[in-house]
């Protein structure tokens, strides 16, 4: 498969590393993981010792401080060797990335470096027995006494929930706000009040443990809470927005090792003297599964990265690094009246001085420009870029001494001929339907005619009657 041309240096290393531990160490496990529902804790330790478990992690916290399209690379090719260790390898990020955006200081540093070096797992807590999609009706409370938390409720389907150290856990401080009273909370298993559930027997992926948590009179301290009361719906929402395209991830990864398993027995099974493969009928089931695979890896991919450009990135001294192709450093769009004015869409290539436009703002490449926000006016949603003059500190006292002017007005001037040209038509219809409708009598009376003189023929010479 050729290499995917919108990869950066980092995300290519890191999948190399990824498929290389995954094919080598976690793939000849992976039927035993699931076989006998052990946990793969083995195989976590060596991604944490390798820097796989904190790829999100900021490095001053001892993470490599990439973003989610590095991530949901690694997630493919552990998924490509064992869907029970890519799921709970995935839910780190999704429990931990709420730790990186919204935790203090003293929380970071309590949980962020043992979980980036894998000695530590997290989970993810939201559902209810109650509360599944509908996250805002969870009925588990937490009121505050002091210096603590006291949680009361049940949770459900908590993946790693039996093995992890710290839980991202969700509460309401007050069920008659809604939303808008759901807080976040650490929540180590160690709590008095603390308790697992029923484990669940699941069809498959069967390595991954998911379990119910109850909290009796749960104590929380005040510092363990994710940012203010009422933030957490918000927490979880950017989490799980962070942390579903690892899924899809996941999904390609399973995928792709479906279609390699299938073109491997097309190879060796042998049917009338050829391998099942050279038969036209394999090749188009092969070809589809293909075809598939690389079109949601693409999209999943996209969809990555655009995660990435929203800003979201964990480790601020890497916005400004180089980064894939097609994937610009996310900047702030210009708010100067002069730029949104002859922001223009009819410059098909600013090349040499004008590419990238310079500002006194920074530099711009064509995806920043496409990124914005809506505010740069009719070119900017026909997806055109800016005009080259928005560099210069002139101001052109007419918009005709725009050099983009004439093909404005050539374009205006095609467009209303062609409208023109329907009303004409339009117009038009009405006039010729008479003439159409005298055209139609004419020929009847003179078939009428002819069916007369063909009934009563008249012999010359002869009187008519």
């Amino acid at each position: 498969m050729r290499d995917a041309f919108w990869l950066g240096d980092d995300e290519r290393q890191t999948r190399e590393l990824a498929r290389a531990l995954a094919r080598e160490r976690i793939a000849p496990l992976a039927a035993q993981v699931d076989e006998t529902e052990s946990y793969p804790a083995e195989q976590l330790r060596l991604l944490g010792a390798q820097g796989l478990m904190g790829l999100y992690v900021p490095e001053a916290y001892g993470g490599a401080g990439l973003g989610a399209l590095a991530f949901c690379l690694a997630v493919e090719e552990i998924a490509w060797a064992c869907a029970s260790t890519a799921v709970i390898y995935l839910v780190q990020y999704a429990a931990g990335y709420p730790l990186v955006s919204h935790g203090t200081e003293a929380q970071k540093r309590r949980y962020l470096p043992r979980l980036a070096a894998g000695e530590i797992t997290c989970a993810l807590s939201i559902s209810e027995p109650g509360a599944g999609s509908d996250a805002a009706s969870m009925t588990t409370t937490a009121v505050r006494h002091g210096d603590r938390y006291v949680l009361n409720g049940t949770k459900m389907w908590v993946t790693n929930g039996s093995h992890a150290s710290v839980l991202t856990l969700f509460a309401t401080v007050d069920r008659g706000r809604g939303h808008k009273g759901v807080t976040a909370f650490l929540v180590e298993p160690t709590f008095p009040g603390f308790a697992f559930g029923k484990l669940e027997r699941k069809m498959g992926i069967r390595g991954s443990p998911t379990v119910a948590i109850h909290l009796a009179d749960c104590e929380v301290p005040v510092e363990n809470r994710l940012g203010a009361e009422g933030e957490g719906f918000r927490v979880a929402l950017r989490a799980l927005d962070r942390s579903r395209p690892a899924v899809g991830a996941q999904a390609v990864g399973i995928a792709q090792a479906a279609l390699d398993a299938a073109v491997g027995y097309a190879k060796e099974r042998r049917q009338f003297g050829q391998p099942i493969g050279a038969f036209q009928g394999i090749q188009f089931m092969l070809a589809d599964m293909a075809m598939a695979v690389l079109s949601r890896r693409a999209l999943h991919a996209r969809r990555e990265d655009h995660a990435d450009l929203r800003g979201h990135e964990p480790d601020p001294a890497h916005r400004d690094r180089p980064r894939a192709r097609g994937a610009p450093p996310v900047v702030e769009p210009p708010t100067s009246p002069n730029v949104r004015k002859w922001h223009c869409a009819c410059n098909p290539l600013l090349t040499g001085e004008h590419s990238p436009i310079t500002t006194h703002r920074g530099s711009w490449n064509e995806a920043a420009l496409r990124f914005d926000r809506g505010g740069f006016g009719d070119g900017a949603r026909r997806g055109g870029r800016p005009c080259a003059r928005a560099e210069h500190d002139h101001q052109p006292e007419r918009e005709s001494e725009h050099r983009c002017e004439p093909e404005r007005r050539r374009r205006r001037q095609r467009q209303q001929q062609r409208e023109w040209s329907v009303h004409d038509a339009a117009d038009a219809e009405p006039e010729r339907e008479p003439q159409r409708q005298r055209e139609r009598i004419r020929q009847r009376e003179h078939e009428r005619q002819g069916q007369r003189e063909h009934r009563h023929p008249v012999a010359v010479g002869q009187p008519a009657w």
